[in-house]
């Protein structure tokens, strides 16, 4: 399901958008070519969450992820891996 402010190109959309998708949760933020880039939040269908960026339609860059079990990390991700400021930046709830 697609919604908000987004255009049809090449039969992707693209522009600022909700994406709802039962297996991966539901994402809020830009698009470009289909794929979630630029800045937005998923919220990941177990109850965990991210808040960011995002290339490629991972998280890339600057962010938050807050996993389900309470685990709170905040830093650099690279293409989906997490990689923290410092050791104190991984902090758990």
């Amino acid at each position: 399901l697609l919604n908000d402010f987004w255009l049809i190109k090449d039969g992707k959309p693209n522009g600022v958008c909700k994406v709802i998708n039962s297996s991966e949760g539901a994402f809020i933020g830009n698009v470009l070519n289909g794929e979630k880039n630029g800045i937005g939040r998923l919220d990941y269908s177990d109850g965990g969450y991210y808040i960011g960026r995002f290339k490629n339609s991972m998280p890339c860059g600057e962010g938050i992820q807050v996993l389900d079990c309470g685990t709170v990390r905040k830093g650099i991700f690279n293409l989906n891996e997490f990689h923290a400021f410092d050791f104190n930046e991984a902090i758990l709830i």
